[in-house]
């Protein structure tokens, strides 16, 4: 299964922290779909970001949360979906499950399914959130998620923390997957901590693989790189 190419490509969207003087307000550079002198005019924009993005993201500086810890990259993006009670959400790639006990504290009427190629990370997501399987709030699958069926479910939001597929090459097939479980209005989140030095470099591969989108790139620490994406 192969998503077709759109023929209108919108601008992708960076999202810069607030100039002196504007507050909350957000600062919007507009741009055409990343070609290769649009990604080296955006580097110092993403790094700008990375380093200041938090200042309005979630109104605490220097990736340090309220209680003195280094924001993570499940805190993060869980925050960055702001999921309602009633959601229905979808994670790629949920590991050991930490970014499932996040979203399953969130919800009341919603419920979150994650799936994992990895059994062994399963069964230790599985034994990680039993509460919640066993009031039927969460519930996990083994196996590719392109390959794997849903059975006509939609989802509010669907998110990835740290899965390599989307920035290693361009992710035609699960995006198209993705397109066809969002519900309408839905959004598509992806949150990564990269290794030390490749903010930059892996904010520029995901911005040119979902050239197709409209993408606000945020971060919510120095460390971190966010991307929110309108299918």
């Amino acid at each position: 299964m192969r998503a077709r190419r759109l023929d209108h490509q919108p601008p992708a969207t960076f999202i810069a922290p607030p100039r002196h003087g504007m507050g909350a307000a957000q600062s919007v550079v507009r741009m055409r779909s990343p070609r290769a002198d649009d990604l080296q005019q955006a580097a110092p924009l993403v790094r700008l970001v990375g380093r200041q993005g938090l200042a309005w993201v979630t109104n605490v500086p220097n990736g340090v949360n309220g209680d003195g810890h280094m924001t993570t990259r499940n805190d993060w993006t869980v925050d960055a979906c702001a999921i309602a009670p009633e959601d229905h959400v979808l994670e790629i790639g949920c590991g050991r499950g930490v970014a499932v006990e996040l979203v399953c504290a969130k919800l009341t009427t919603g419920k979150v399914v994650a799936i994992d190629r990895s059994a062994k990370m399963i069964a230790l997501a599985e034994q990680r959130n039993r509460d919640a399987v066993a009031s039927g709030k969460a519930s996990f699958r083994t196996g590719e998620f392109q390959d794997a069926e849903f059975d006509g479910e939609r989802y509010d939001k669907i998110f990835a923390v740290n899965v390599n597929v989307f920035w290693v090459r361009n992710p035609v097939t699960e995006m198209s997957v993705i397109r066809s479980l969002l519900n309408p209005g839905g959004v598509f989140f992806l949150g990564y901590e990269p290794p030390a030095g490749r903010v930059a470099e892996i904010t520029e591969r995901l911005l040119k693989n979902m050239a197709d989108f409209k993408v606000s790139v945020v971060a919510g620490a120095p460390h971190l790189v966010g991307l929110k994406i309108s299918i």
